[in-house]
């Protein structure tokens, strides 16, 4: 289990709570991770072990003893807390053209890896456009009965793109939000 983790659930919850809550997270989190092992490619259980089974596993430790509502405020506020270091080295990244050039090649490629299903239809000096339209968060959030986590993912792309100097993010829908493909339009400003 991740130390921060750990820290943040004693942070919201007393001792004997927390203490549940992180009993049924790692339970979950084994159970996922065994399962999930035997399905997915390597890549794909990287990504979903390191940035999505986590999420998912804390959100249902959390609605054993708090609200819907509740689990999602609190879900959502820890998978925006882990997402912080990622959001600053992309901003840092973005502060300068050349920066701004490398985070575009890396983003090519890492968008053709197979956790999800993508299309680079625009890539020059001024834009980076892709669709993706099967995407290993979704398909986790939908197989673990979960859907209504899947949008705070989404939103977490504005969360972490959201603020870059040199590059504008703007999408119109996502998988997650009933649509028919995530879109990334970055242009740059």
């Amino acid at each position: 289990m991740k130390k921060s983790l750990t820290k943040f659930i004693n942070k919201n919850f007393n001792e004997e709570k927390s203490l549940k809550i992180i009993k049924y997270y790692e339970k979950e989190m084994n159970k996922m991770m065994i399962k999930e092992k035997l399905s997915l490619t390597n890549t794909q259980y990287k990504t979903a072990v390191k940035s999505i089974l986590p999420v998912i596993a804390i959100y249902k430790a959390l609605q054993l003893y708090e609200s819907a509502e509740e689990s999602m405020k609190y879900t959502e506020e820890y998978f925006y807390d882990e997402a912080k270091p990622f959001k600053l080295f992309i901003e840092g990244i973005t502060f300068t053209n050349i920066g701004t050039a490398c985070l575009k090649k890396i983003f090519n490629i890492f968008i053709k890896a197979d956790t999800w299903d993508s299309n680079v239809y625009q890539y020059d000096k001024e834009h980076f456009n892709f669709d993706i339209t099967r995407c290993l968060y979704h398909d986790l959030c939908k197989k673990y009965d979960c859907s209504e986590l899947t949008p705070s993912f989404c939103e977490g792309d504005y969360f972490v793109f959201g603020n870059m100097r040199t590059l504008q993010f703007t999408r119109n829908q996502t998988l997650g939000q009933g649509g028919e493909k995530c879109d990334f339009h970055f242009a740059k400003k």
